[in-house]
């Protein structure tokens, strides 16, 4: 698996809004827990490097 630690240390790249999945349906958590490893990302990815995946996230609405 590659290795994630040097994320640790970066500043967050927006405004946290909550934490703890605080505000999330039990089908949305259970979603994630199902996907959270498999790499995708959004609905697009737009690009990748060995260290970033870069994908469009689609917003209902």
């Amino acid at each position: 698996m590659t290795e994630t630690r040097f994320l640790s240390d970066l500043p967050l790249a927006g405004e946290l809004i909550g934490t703890n999945f605080e505000g999330w349906s039990d089908e949305l958590k259970k979603e994630f827990e199902e996907h959270a490893f498999d790499g995708a990302v959004g609905s697009k990815l737009l690009s990748e490097n060995d260290r970033v995946r870069l994908g469009n996230q689609a917003r209902p609405g």
